[in-house]
């Protein structure tokens, strides 16, 4: 049996590996200022006053593709903004931890117990429930999960969806946006020699 005293790698190491995080924030900014757009595109043709709602097919030629398009851009935003993040936190344990050892104890954890081990046994740093930090990556996972998650409900017999309205989409999406560009923020403050690995942060 071969055992070999386990060490720690520093963030700034030489060596070369393969990661989306920048890709997927950049794809989430860009998808939202499309939204931006849209969502303008939408109010201009909306047949009532904002907020009111309209049945399929009652408002001018073209309004329900653009509402469509609208809403699978909030859609993208959400999920892009949570895989970068996601996508960041395993990257940086597979840099502090080497490959290997991160899949072999990390990979499958989830992402706030992830990122929770990786700063306590990487940087040493042990994170309060109510930390900023994980505040910020929870409010981005949890945006994803309830798309990529979705649960059914049932309602009554006249229920109707206006009587639910919910947060416009381009809040949730801003939100979200908000949130994954916050994570990092607090992640290189929490740990200064890891800001080579950011992406070029943007406001929302």
């Amino acid at each position: 049996m071969t055992r070999r005293k386990f060490q720690i790698q520093p963030a700034f190491r030489t060596g070369s590996w393969l990661t989306n995080h920048r890709k997927y924030y950049d794809r989430a900014h860009f998808l939202f200022g499309r939204l931006r757009r849209v969502a303008e595109d939408v109010l201009a043709l909306w047949p009532v006053d904002a907020g009111q709602a309209i049945r399929v097919g009652d408002g001018p030629e073209g309004l329900h593709e653009i509402c469509v398009e609208r809403d699978a851009l909030a859609d993208s935003v959400i999920l892009f903004s949570a895989m970068s993040v996601e996508a960041f936190i395993n990257y940086y344990g597979v840099v502090r931890l080497g490959e290997r050892q991160f899949t072999l104890h990390c990979e499958r954890l989830p992402a706030e117990r992830k990122l929770r081990l990786l700063l306590l046994i990487c940087d040493g740093l042990e994170l309060e429930p109510k930390d900023p930090l994980i505040a910020a990556l929870l409010a981005v996972v949890r945006r994803r999960n309830a798309l990529a998650h979705p649960k059914a409900k049932e309602v009554s017999m006249d229920f109707a969806p206006q009587d639910e309205p919910g947060q416009p989409l381009v809040e949730i999406a801003a939100d979200a946006l908000g949130k994954c560009t916050e994570f990092f923020r607090l992640f290189e403050a929490a740990v200064p020699e890891a800001s080579h690995f950011m992406p070029q942060l943007l406001a929302t």
